[in-house]
């Protein structure tokens, strides 16, 4: 078994084995901040578009209204 990096709690070694580094717990806590952060980061990138997702807050900026970039 091995031990989470926020909590210390053990976590199944098959979970360890592909990467993860924390338990089902803190994944999840982690996860959700990020769909929460993420979800407030779509826009849409020109008239009538659908909404896309903007990584960088700067991004925004060099967005017009025509869709150009």
């Amino acid at each position: 078994m091995s031990a989470c990096v926020k909590c210390g709690h053990s976590y199944n070694r098959e979970r360890a084995e592909i990467g993860y580094k924390t338990c089902l717990d803190c994944g999840d806590k982690t996860a959700s901040k990020q769909i929460k952060e993420k979800a407030s980061r779509c826009m849409p990138a020109y008239n009538k578009g659908g909404f896309q997702y903007v990584q960088d807050v700067k991004t925004i900026g060099m967005w017009n209204r025509k869709g150009k970039k």
